[in-house]
C-alpha cells in the first residue's frame, strides 16, 4: 500500500479523479488480501462456499439431460423427434457422454460422483443400455426425483440454517462483540498468526505523521506510573 500511495500521490482535483484513486486502493487491498492468503492459509477451502456447490451443480447437469431427452422423445422445443430406437440409442449415448464429461469437471471425488449420478436409482449406463425406447413417464419420474433434491426438504433446511447461522452474526454484532463476528466470518484466517508485527516506528516516514495518544496523557505510560 505504501508504494501504491507513492506511485499515485494524492493530488486528484476533481470527484472523477478521487473515484479512479479509491478504485485503485481498492484493487491494491484485494491483491495483497490473496498474497496473504496464498502465503499463509495453506487448508483447502471448501467449494461449498461463496454459493457454490458442486453436488447442486451435478444434479442440474442431470436434469437438462432427463430434460433433453424428453424433448426429443415428445418433439418439443423444437427439437428432432426420436420415432426409431436406433436414433433414439444414438442420441442417449450422446447425452450421456456429454452428462458424464461435464460431471467430471466438477472435480467431485469419483465414489462420490458415483452416487450423485446414480441418486435417482438411474445411472448414465441405466440409459445408454435399455433394450427399448425411452419414454416420457420415464423422463417425467427421473425429473420428479431431481427437483425434490434440488428444491425440497433438504434444501429447505439448508437455508434455515444459514438464516439461523446469519442471525447469530447479526445479533453479536447489535452486542459489540465484533471479534466473534469476525473470527465466524474469516474462520482461521480471523486470527494475528498469519500477521507480521507491525510496529509504529516502521510506519513513521518525513511526509507522514501517526496519530496516537500522547504519553502525558496516558497514566499507562507516564513516567511516574512507571517508577
Amino acid at each position: 500500500m505504501r508504494a501504491l500511495t507513492t506511485k499515485y500521490p494524492l493530488n486528484f482535483t476533481s470527484s472523477d479523479e478521487a473515484s479512479t484513486y479509491l478504485f485503485k486502493l481498492e484493487r491494491a487491498t484485494v491483491k495483497i488480501v490473496q498474497r496473504i492468503n496464498r502465503k499463509y492459509y495453506k487448508g483447502h477451502r471448501s467449494s461449498f462456499k461463496d454459493g457454490w456447490s458442486p453436488v447442486y451443480a451435478a444434479y442440474k447437469i442431470h436434469l437438462q439431460t432427463i430434460l433433453e431427452i424428453r424433448r426429443h422423445l415428445a418433439g418439443q422445443h423444437r427439437r428432432h423427434r426420436w420415432n426409431h430406437f436406433d436414433t433414439a440409442k444414438l442420441g442417449v449415448e450422446r447425452f450421456m457422454d456429454l452428462w458424464t464429461s461435464r460431471t467430471a469437471a466438477l472435480n467431485i471425488p469419483n465414489e462420490q460422483l458415483d452416487k450423485i449420478r446414480h441418486v435417482t436409482g438411474k445411472g448414465p449406463n441405466y440409459w445408454r443400455y435399455l433394450l427399448h425406447l425411452p419414454t416420457v413417464p420415464m423422463c417425467d419420474l427421473e425429473i420428479k426425483i431431481l427437483r425434490h433434491h434440488m428444491h425440497g426438504r433438504l434444501r429447505q433446511e439448508l437455508r434455515s440454517a444459514i438464516n439461523h447461522h446469519t442471525a447469530r452474526k447479526e445479533t453479536l454484532r447489535e452486542l459489540g462483540r465484533t471479534r466473534q463476528v469476525l473470527k465466524s466470518i474469516l474462520g482461521r484466517m480471523g486470527g494475528r498468526k498469519h500477521h507480521e508485527p507491525l510496529f509504529l516506528g516502521t510506519v513513521r516516514e518525513s511526509d507522514t505523521m501517526v496519530e496516537c495518544t500522547p504519553e502525558s496523557a496516558n497514566p499507562r505510560l507516564s513516567p511516574s506510573r512507571n517508577k
